[in-house]
């Protein structure tokens, strides 16, 4: 019996900033979130 390795795979996440009339902010809410 032969064994099979799966390959490593990073984590995904995803970040989702709903912004209604905030394009002042936006850059900042982006920087903070990463």
């Amino acid at each position: 019996m032969t064994s099979h390795q799966q390959p490593h795979i990073s984590p995904l996440v995803s970040i989702v900033i709903p912004v209604y009339n905030g394009a002042n902010y936006l850059k900042e809410s982006i920087d903070s979130a990463l």
